[in-house]
């Protein structure tokens, strides 16, 4: 009898310690999965950071696709006229460019300029510029017959999207390499 016992208690011994085994492999094959896992995140997490040094980041390539839809946009006055305003040229070289300095809509003289600081639609109180912070008609940027959105610093403008000049002015500078100079 005592011998049956003995041997009862050394197969639930080695019952147990076959369990057990098999649970640390079971462990091992899931810690080897986990680990696997965690290093195809650090190598994800490494390339995020590789793209966030790269010059090209996340937001830059936002302003990309920002630049591309708006370019050839013209910006139209909402006065009664509808008064044309320029068009988008971040590369600045087309003569009815806002970007274009020497230009008729780019330079800070023109009459219909929204860099002309003492002109309707470029002073910060005229009624359709979009440097009047209480203008509830900015100029609107058209492209195709659609409004794409309106150039304006009023942040309480109700409709949307609205699209600081000043910001898209950088961009333009920022493209033809002109920041800073």
């Amino acid at each position: 009898m005592k011998a049956q016992q003995t041997a009862n208690r050394l197969g639930k011994d080695l019952e147990t310690q076959t369990q057990e085994l098999i649970q640390t492999r079971q462990s091992s094959t899931d810690d080897k999965r986990r680990a696997a896992e965690l290093t195809a995140e650090v190598e994800q997490l490494k390339k995020n950071a590789e793209e966030l040094s790269n010059p090209l980041s996340k937001i830059a390539v936002a302003e990309w696709k920002l630049v591309q839809l708006l370019q050839g946009a013209i910006i139209q006055a909402q006065d009664f006229d509808r008064t044309y305003l320029g068009v988008l040229d971040f590369a600045g070289g087309s003569r009815e460019s806002v970007f274009n300095d020497t230009g008729l809509y780019g330079s800070e003289t023109g009459l219909h300029s929204i860099w002309n600081d003492v002109g309707l639609y470029g002073s910060n109180v005229g009624i359709y510029s979009p440097w009047n912070r209480l203008c509830i008609n900015p100029p609107m940027l058209i492209k195709e017959g659609q409004v794409l959105g309106y150039m304006t610093v009023n942040t309480l403008y109700i409709k949307r999207p609205r699209i600081d000049p000043s910001y898209l002015r950088s961009l333009a500078q920022r493209l033809q390499g002109k920041l800073g100079q």
